[in-house]
């Protein structure tokens, strides 16, 4: 469950989250959980079926490294 290994990784304080190759085509509002890390992460995003961000993703002041290869954008959000 996305939902569960994203909060598991939020309460280790982890360094990167890796959620590629999982054919997500939405991501949880969950993900802006991730907004209260001290340590600044890569997100491994790619070989997904994505298409769209959710609007919490700009408030990730952390993140210093998105991948977003090979999901199915027509344009960067």
């Amino acid at each position: 469950d996305l939902d569960r290994l994203i909060l598991e990784e939020k309460a280790k304080g982890t360094v990167s989250l890796n959620l590629s190759q999982r054919d997500l085509a939405l991501l949880p509002p969950e993900i802006g959980d991730l907004i209260d890390l001290e340590r600044q992460i890569p997100l491994g995003l790619s070989n997904n079926l994505l298409t769209t961000l959710p609007p919490e993703m700009p408030k990730l002041s952390h993140l210093r490294y998105l991948n977003l290869r090979s999901n199915g954008f027509r344009e960067f959000p």
